[in-house]
């Protein structure tokens, strides 16, 4: 069984006994939930519990929260655009109006912006 579970703001996943994710947030000043520390047991990845734990997450912030859209950083360590693929899977894009520069394409700024 898959739980997900709420404390404080971030959000545990947990299959049957065993914490298998979890996930962090925080609220900017310009009304834009800023998503981080995602993170998914090494043996967990590939089988989708990330998409859905944000995906949980999202709601949980949206139900509580007034906000305008969610913001993270890109880790692109690689320099293939894995995870920028990974975040275009649920709406979020390259963030081209981040007030956050960095000097090479180690990390992307995204977002998810709601109309």
């Amino acid at each position: 069984m898959i739980r997900f579970i709420p404390y404080n703001f971030n959000m545990l996943l947990k299959k049957e006994s065993r914490i298998v994710g979890k996930i962090k947030g925080n609220l900017l000043d310009n009304n834009y939930y800023y998503l981080y520390g995602l993170r998914i047991a090494e043996d967990c990845r590939g089988k989708n519990y990330g998409l859905e734990l944000i995906s949980n997450y999202e709601k949980l912030v949206l139900n509580n929260c007034n906000i305008k859209g969610f913001k993270l950083n890109c880790p692109n360590f690689d320099k293939k655009y894995k995870l920028v693929d990974y975040y275009s899977k649920i709406g979020y894009e390259i963030d081209q109006n981040a007030n956050m520069f960095f000097d090479d394409i180690s990390i992307i700024p995204m977002i998810k912006k709601f109309d």
